[in-house]
């Protein structure tokens, strides 16, 4: 069977499992960019500057910062994708959903929108609980009828690759209610295709100056032009730690704590080694030691922060106060070193 003649049958788009992959916007993206290695410059040049509620408690988030991060969303910001937005409304009367998505996956595009997963019978939710997520489609096979899909509601609570019926994909598509989850992907399904023609052009200085930010804590200009109503309510860069200290000292007895901000930290750190190794193969010549050290230095933080994600596991089973305790002295010690070593690097 020739190449073409399968292409009728199936189609697969490039995908890689993502460096970070603490939340789904981060997830679909780099899952997608990680593909492409023209696109590499451009991660590591981004994914460095933290910002999160002062209040994790009243308010649980903290993420890494893209310009106008309430605007628009991290795709938007990379020249490496073009994006388009489609309305649910303006197609669901003309067209099935699955397909849609073969018509843009064989003009390679990847396909970015909200499922109901009480309807995946490949999901662990499936028949058990009403919970709609955005799922990133890349393949299909016409002949086993399934879509090649990424999320976090299959098997486990981690990212996956995995296939849905185009039997599932369609009753999960058509029984979202979008009036009640239009806040996330405001209705529309996205649409990615990857750039060829990109004009993104590396400076290593872009990485220096946003490491400079993080180490200094620095309000973003974008932040300070259109967010200023609740810029006492957002801390940037290593207060991070601050916010994530408090935070474990008034849940004790709770026995809950939300993950997140702390595997946050851990893809952070993972992150930061590999930025380093590139800088070490890309950079300067007379840098390449400073990069190799502080890549070797955040192996250590790496350690440390995969420590913290696991004692925050341990606490929401076990629920022991003195968990926490030893949660909080690992995150002063993993902000101690941080901080010493970015300032060694920068000096």
């Amino acid at each position: 069977m020739t190449e073409k003649h399968m292409s009728i049958y199936e189609k697969s788009l490039p995908i890689k499992y993502p460096m970070i992959s603490t939340y789904t916007q981060h997830a679909h993206l780099l899952s997608i960019l990680e593909a492409y290695d023209k696109a590499e410059s451009w991660i590591y040049s981004n994914y460095i500057l933290f910002f999160s509620n002062r209040n994790y408690k009243r308010n649980s988030w903290c993420d890494f910062y893209f310009p106008m991060p309430y605007e628009i969303r991290p795709s938007d910001c990379c020249k490496w994708l073009i994006t388009q937005k489609i309305s649910w409304d303006t197609i669901k009367d003309k067209i099935s959903i699955t397909q849609f998505i073969i018509n843009a996956i064989d003009s390679n595009q990847y396909v970015h929108l909200m499922i109901n997963f009480y309807y995946i019978q490949k999901s662990r939710l499936y028949k058990k609980n009403e919970y709609v997520h955005d799922t990133l489609i890349f393949g299909y096979d016409r002949s086993q009828e399934t879509f090649k899909c990424a999320d976090f509601l299959f098997q486990t609570t981690n990212y996956e690759f995995a296939d849905i019926s185009f039997e599932d994909m369609e009753k999960a598509f058509l029984k979202v209610k979008y009036e009640k989850y239009c806040s996330y992907l405001n209705g529309l399904i996205f649409l990615y295709q990857f750039n060829e023609e990109c004009d993104y052009e590396f400076d290593e200085r872009n990485i220096t100056n946003g490491l400079i930010q993080y180490y200094q804590n620095v309000v973003p200009e974008y932040w300070k032009l259109y967010n200023q109503k609740n810029g006492e309510l957002i801390v940037y860069g290593m207060d991070i730690y601050e916010v994530l200290i408090n935070y474990i000292k008034i849940s004790k007895g709770e026995g809950f704590i939300d993950i997140r901000p702390f595997y946050l930290l851990y893809d952070h750190k993972k992150i930061m080694i590999q930025r380093m190794k590139f800088l070490e193969n890309s950079g300067s010549d007379n840098e390449k030691h400073k990069y190799l050290e502080l890549a070797c230095n955040y192996d250590n933080l790496a350690s440390i922060a995969y420590i913290i994600t696991m004692m925050v596991a341990k606490y929401n089973i076990i629920h022991k106060d003195e968990i926490l305790n030893e949660i909080v002295l690992q995150l002063k010690k993993l902000w101690k070193e941080e901080k010493e070593y970015l300032e060694s690097f920068l000096g």
